[in-house]
């Protein structure tokens, strides 16, 4: 389930209402409830859940791989996930059970980067947001 909200132009509004990925390209499926959105149109994307993004995946689950890179070490990484309205499914590498003591301080990274509230901007090419979370 990809995420939901609006992609607002100068000239109209888009409702989201899924968000896919095929091969590299991001897909918005949804409704023009207003106006026009025409290419090259300056857009700001407004997701409905809390820390989300419009993106197939969530900005939560790069909140929760930093958390586990950050407690766990950078030879951890995503290797699956799953995500619906009421779910998330995060798979990951890493060669032993959580202790309840890490899962603490992931749980308390997540939520200290949550309530941040930091504004998503920008995106940048997978190699260089890999070397920036090293």
């Amino acid at each position: 389930m990809g995420d939901t909200g609006w992609i607002v132009g100068p000239k109209g509004r888009f409702e989201v209402t899924d968000t896919r990925t095929e091969d590299d390209f991001i897909l918005h499926v949804g409704h023009l409830r207003e106006g026009r959105i025409e290419y090259k149109d300056a857009v700001e994307q407004r997701s409905i859940r809390r820390g989300g993004s419009h993106s197939p995946r969530p900005l939560g689950h790069d909140l929760l791989q930093y958390a586990l890179r950050k407690t766990l070490g950078t030879q951890t990484h995503q290797k699956g996930s799953k995500v619906e309205a009421d779910l998330l499914r995060f798979d990951f590498n890493y060669d032993h059970a959580l202790s309840a003591e890490q899962l603490v301080e992931i749980e308390t990274e997540v939520n200290a980067r949550t309530m941040e509230a930091v504004p998503v901007h920008d995106a940048m090419p997978k190699d260089e947001a890999r070397s920036w979370a090293q």
